[in-house]
């Protein structure tokens, strides 16, 4: 049972990689921005190696990894509502709508670890604290700039 529980999770973690990586990469694809577009990369390369770790955790249980994507519901719709924001070059509200998915993954990641204490071996919450400090990171420095064009309107 607590194996099973431990795969769940990891599967939940890599679903969110999934779509982070999918959602960046459509956003790659739509902004129009040098700079904005390398960050989108980075965010989109965070994930990446989030989710081979998360799929090499899922190996060492013996579990099966879900390769699917959570297409509905609050990740789904951040990608979305900043793809409107792309297209009208708004970057504002692009750094808003990053800053908010990236809220919204942490805080998924946080639930999940302080879920998972019992469930978890050591190695896997390391694997699973570097991770969240590592979106942390991506977050921090969305999170920056969001606030320097903030100031810069006023």
């Amino acid at each position: 049972m607590i194996t099973e529980k431990a795969i769940e999770n990891l599967n939940t973690l890599l679903c969110i990689n999934n779509d982070r990586v999918e959602g960046y990469k459509s956003a790659i694809y739509e902004a129009k921005e040098v700079d904005i577009k390398i960050m989108f990369s980075t965010l989109a390369q965070t994930s990446l190696e989030c989710r081979k770790e998360l799929i090499q955790e899922l190996k060492k249980l013996g579990g099966k990894r879900n390769n699917g994507f959570r297409e509905t519901g609050k990740f789904f719709n951040v990608w979305r509502e900043m793809k409107k924001a792309i297209k009208k070059d708004d970057r504002q509200t692009i750094l808003y709508s990053c800053k908010h998915g990236e809220n919204a993954v942490l805080r998924e990641y946080l639930k999940i670890i302080k879920g998972s204490i019992s469930n978890l071996n050591l190695e896997c919450e390391s694997v699973l604290s570097r991770q969240y400090n590592m979106l942390k990171a991506d977050y921090e420095k969305i999170n920056q700039l969001h606030n320097y064009f903030q100031e810069e309107k006023v």
